[in-house]
């Protein structure tokens, strides 16, 4: 007998087939984070961690995707029938070929119904979030673990400091390139000067980074604050603490170049130009996460901002939070969040039920990861494959808590 499983959406729903199950993988009725089980076990699962499924899933064929699909050919019947009574003296054959006219042009329409009828590419939304019914939060709103960990010597669960940070006592705010060989960060520029955009780089991922620098031609008299870094390392933005804050760009050709002088970044269809932008961070190559954020800073929002095809941004949707005032950093285009809390590392991710997030869980706490990480509104990195986290603080145990050095952590084998 084959075995019967069931499915937690809004609610438990089964028994199903594995086919079934699969059926509804394929629709979109149910997503790769919600939790299944056997009928003979108590235990739940994600969808995606169950063997074979999400290939079943992909491997339904779209007609059995569509329930319009076997109705076809008994309209199709019906209507040969309908024409033969109603116009006995024409032969079968043309009778037949109009038909199949027929429907070609219901066809025709369908497909440019469909067409008519589909989500815009620009701007992107979000990516669909979780529906949290399970027994485990965290293992719905946490990542799941990549075939290729991005650090594979790096054990889970265990914060080390970067390779080359080991005498680096106070930076801030790191943002790397999506190979993880450039490293862009906050340093301190000594007493007589405010903070200063600093640069590393490295050629392997595991070597230490080398080279600190400062980035002398995008430094000013202000306090430069919350870098980004483009995923090929060839663009740079950053915060200008000013009145209102606000953000700056630069651009150069390699790895190897300079960056040219920068120039401030205005966002198009803003209507809060007069407000504080502040603590960017790319989403992918041409999608960023920008606070928002009012002058007295009593009001703070995240915003999803898209590349245009002409290279400008352009601000396009809000991410909704119940608290929107820790530093989130936003992965999986802008459906998970990681975020630096005074009880540690939280994950949460956006809620499939409506726009809000979840209430945050927590991966990791002061006793693995160290206290005061909120110190100084600092910003956190996260690698593309959501598995190695980067953060600056006093780490366990500390011999001080004036300090606040670059640490990385690797998620993925800490969450079951």
């Amino acid at each position: 007998m084959a075995s019967q499983w069931y499915c937690l959406t809004d609610d438990e729903e089964g028994p199903f087939t594995f086919q079934e199950l699969a059926q509804r993988l394929a629709q979109g009725e149910l997503l790769a984070s919600d939790l299944v089980r056997r009928q003979e076990s108590s235990d739940w699962q994600r969808a995606d961690a169950v063997f074979g499924l999400m290939r079943a899933a992909r491997q339904i064929s779209p007609q059995s995707r569509s329930p319009s699909a076997p109705a076809m050919g008994i309209l199709g019947r019906w209507l040969l029938r309908c024409c033969e009574r109603l116009f006995p003296d024409f032969p079968p054959e043309r009778l037949l070929a109009g038909v199949s006219l027929l429907f070609l042009l219901i066809m025709a329409g369908e497909v440019l119904w469909i067409w008519s009828q589909r989500p815009t590419r620009f701007p992107a939304p979000p990516a669909r979030g979780v529906v949290l019914q399970g027994p485990d939060r965290l293992q719905q709103l946490r990542p799941p673990a990549p075939a290729v960990p991005t650090l594979p010597q790096l054990a889970p669960g265990v914060p080390i400091i970067v390779p080359g940070f080991e005498q680096l006592h106070w930076l801030k705010s790191p943002a790397l390139s999506a190979d993880l060989l450039t490293i862009v960060y906050i340093g301190y520029a000594g007493a007589d000067q405010l903070d200063d955009l600093m640069i590393a780089q490295r050629t392997q991922v595991h070597e230490p980074f080398r080279h600190h620098r400062p980035i002398s031609q995008l430094n000013s008299p202000l306090r430069e604050a919350h870098p980004a870094l483009s995923p090929d390392g060839k663009e740079l933005i950053f915060s200008r603490l000013a009145e209102p804050t606000s953000l700056w760009i630069a651009r150069r050709d390699d790895r190897d170049s300079p960056f040219a002088p920068p120039r401030q970044l205005e966002l198009r269809n803003d209507p809060q130009q007069d407000r504080h932008h502040d603590a960017a961070h790319y989403l992918g190559p041409q999608m960023l996460c920008v606070t928002v954020s009012d002058v007295e800073f009593k009001d703070r929002q995240p915003w999803l901002v898209t590349r245009t095809s002409t290279g400008a941004f352009q601000r396009t949707s809000p991410l909704s939070l119940i608290n929107p005032w820790p530093r989130y950093f936003f992965t999986a285009g802008g459906k998970r969040a990681f975020l630096p809390t005074p009880d540690g590392l939280q994950v949460t991710a956006r809620s499939r039920r409506n726009s809000l997030f979840e209430d945050p869980e927590l991966l990791f706490g002061p006793d693995v990861v160290g206290p005061d990480l909120t110190a100084n509104d600092d910003t956190l990195w996260v690698a593309p494959a959501e598995d190695v986290l980067f953060y600056c603080g006093p780490g366990p145990q500390p011999v001080s808590t004036g300090t606040r050095r670059l640490w990385m952590i690797r998620l993925s084998g800490m969450m079951k």
